[in-house]
């Protein structure tokens, strides 16, 4: 308690109260557990002689501790009905984010609510890329949803670095003092895991440094874990429809390789052959220039009998020789060649086709 007799003498007083207006004055402190969050207080005026005595003291102390009780039960029945409302947000993101598969929605839809469930300034997503070699900031802007500005690589010995490799959970706090280069009071950075491995942090920025209390972090990391949650089931599912159409294209290619050997089977010639060969290959292997070679009579060249695509360069009956070409380097070495860019090539023939516009090319032979 403080208890003041002659209160113009005192050197702290009040200036809103001019001198000669108070006598004398006593204020004890009211608490909401063990934070001091007030006083209570009273003052006798100028115009009397009167002292606070001891019992008077004693019993503001008493009324103050009452006071003190009502503020902390009010606080802690807004806390919990505050509690209460962040969780049943995060219940309803949860109800929302079930229901798509879709990246950006569930970025959207954590953009929508983080605001109104944690109090903070700034909020991101960092993604890694699928090798883990990049990583992509999103920022989370309320109405305005995801937006989605591109990679970067971590920064070395950053926060976000020490989350994303050591999947840690950081708590920073900086004074206002210590914030020179522009970096919020109090931020916490969040690993985004599925199944065991970092996928991305979510990050929490505030202009606070008591921003972030006990309760906020558990609600960040819950936030953290619905997040996680929604982007793997996302993925999993993005990856399980490319095998299913990889699946796909591979059961349609082998029943057009079928039907090709079925039509060869009945060709009466070689033309009908080649003609089979020419037309199912492109189907088969996507390419824009499909054709079959076979050796000349003399066995000094290979000569071309069957083209798809644009004749160009290498039409039909152009004779080609075994060496210095790639065509007749398959055939001599009995392998098949792979050259992914021609420019890099030599050979007659690979120069012949990068002029016309092509870039890569497999020879195999007819054994």
């Amino acid at each position: 308690p403080m208890i003041v007799t002659d209160y113009d003498a005192l050197e702290t007083r009040a200036s809103v109260y001019r001198t000669g207006q108070i006598r004398a004055l006593t204020a004890v402190p009211l608490f909401s557990g063990d934070e001091v969050v007030g006083t209570i207080g009273m003052a006798y005026g100028a115009e009397t002689d009167r002292a606070f005595t001891d019992a008077e003291v004693e019993l503001l102390s008493r009324f103050a501790q009452l006071a003190s009780l009502a503020i902390y039960n009010a606080r802690l029945f807004t806390q919990t009905q505050e509690q209460a409302r962040r969780m049943e947000l995060l219940s309803q993101m949860g109800e929302e984010l079930n229901r798509t598969i879709n990246l950006q929605e569930i970025l959207d839809i954590a953009a929508g609510q983080v605001a109104q469930i944690l109090a903070a300034n700034q909020f991101s997503v960092a993604l890694l890329n699928g090798d883990g070699s990049e990583v992509e900031i999103i920022p989370l802007e309320g109405e305005s949803g995801a937006i989605r500005q591109g990679t970067s690589l971590p920064l070395p010995g950053s926060n976000l670095e020490q989350v994303l490799v050591e999947s840690k959970t950081i708590l920073q706090f900086r004074d206002q003092a210590d914030d020179a280069v522009g970096e919020r009071c109090a931020r916490m950075f969040v690993p985004l895991l599925a199944s065991g491995q970092t996928i991305g942090s979510f990050n929490v920025s505030c202009d606070r440094r008591d921003a972030i209390s006990e309760h906020d972090r558990n609600i960040v990391v819950q936030f953290a874990s619905l997040l996680s949650s929604a982007i793997e089931n996302a993925r999993l599912f993005e990856k399980n429809l490319q095998g299913r159409a990889e699946a796909e294209n591979q059961s349609r290619r082998l029943a057009l390789l079928n039907e090709m050997g079925q039509e060869m089977n009945g060709a009466g010639s070689i033309d009908e052959i080649l003609r089979v060969v020419t037309h199912y290959v492109p189907q088969v292997i996507p390419a824009d220039r499909v054709s079959v070679a076979l050796l000349a009579e003399t066995g000094d060249g290979l000569e071309v009998f069957a083209l798809q695509g644009e004749a160009g360069i290498l039409p039909v009956g152009k004779h080609l020789p075994l060496k210095g070409t790639l065509a007749g380097t398959a055939v001599r070495e009995n392998r098949v060649l792979r050259i992914a860019d021609l420019r890099e090539s030599d050979a007659l023939d690979a120069k012949q086709l990068s002029e016309q516009g092509l870039r890569s090319v497999v020879n195999a032979p007819l054994a």
